[in-house]
């Protein structure tokens, strides 16, 4: 999976083919957060968060 391929990564959380309009908040922001705590190999093995507070500090 090449990096930044989000919708692979989605498809960890949702089967191809879900109909969001049945998934509720709690389940989206369950996946979300999860996706976001992850390290990225395009930001030097960092997480998200990390990078956003050296940016913005």
């Amino acid at each position: 999976m090449g990096e930044g391929n989000y919708n692979d990564l989605i498809h960890q959380f949702f089967a191809k083919g879900t109909d969001f309009t049945l998934v509720n908040n709690e389940q989206l922001k369950r996946a979300q957060d999860l996706l976001n705590d992850r390290s990225r190999k395009v930001l030097d093995w960092k997480k998200p968060d990390e990078v956003l507070a050296c940016v913005l500090h």
